[in-house]
């Protein structure tokens, strides 16, 4: 779409229903033409619509982008391809969503079976709801810690807590009917064990 000074641009893009909560004023844009392949185009979000309009079977509200483009590379009714920066994170710890979801009942047996600590986060049991994950501590302790959820990408969540990059963070659990000794050998020693980034 075009203002009178071809200078100053908007663009009316269609953002998907469960993507639209994530979209602010201000944010920063960045866009494609066909025209120019190559090409990075620079925005920011100028305004959230409230009229939702179907696109394929999918909710869409109209967010507007304000576009500069002062060597007039941008023409009228060109179609983009439009990434909004919703949140930022550097040197953040990540981890894979599924260490977001270990059960713990098959954790508890798992402890007992091959006679580890099991600590879970005092005042808690089972059915609590809260944010966490579990770390193998001292080579024999499963540890359950509370964290902060951050950064959301694809499989990964940013993790903020009690926790670093060495800790030993648990990302998977799979039953094994097999013997102790044999599953102590992945817990054994520092920096041994499953989830070790």
């Amino acid at each position: 779409m075009i203002a009178k000074d071809l200078t100053k641009m908007e663009a009316s893009v269609n953002v998907d229903e469960a993507d639209v909560g994530l979209v602010k004023e201000g944010q920063e844009a960045f866009f494609t033409v066909d025209a120019f392949p190559k090409d990075k185009f620079y925005a920011k979000v100028a305004q959230i619509r409230y009229l939702a309009k179907i696109v394929d079977n999918v909710v869409t509200y109209a967010t507007i982008i304000n576009i500069a483009n002062p060597v007039l590379k941008l023409r009228p009714g060109m179609t983009t391809d439009v990434n909004i920066k919703v949140a930022e994170c550097k040197n953040g710890l990540i981890v894979h969503n599924k260490s977001l979801r270990i059960n713990s009942v098959l954790l508890e047996g798992l402890a007992k079976k091959i006679e580890f600590q099991f600590e879970r986060i005092p005042g808690t049991d089972a059915t609590t709801e809260l944010d966490n994950v579990w770390i193998v501590e001292n080579g024999n302790t499963f540890k359950q810690i509370e964290v902060e959820l951050g950064v959301r990408e694809g499989a990964f969540t940013q993790i903020i807590g009690k926790i670093d990059d060495n800790s030993n963070i648990l990302t998977e659990l799979t039953d094994l009917k097999r013997d102790s000794d044999f599953l102590k050998q992945f817990f054994a020693g520092a920096g041994g064990g499953i989830g070790k980034k």
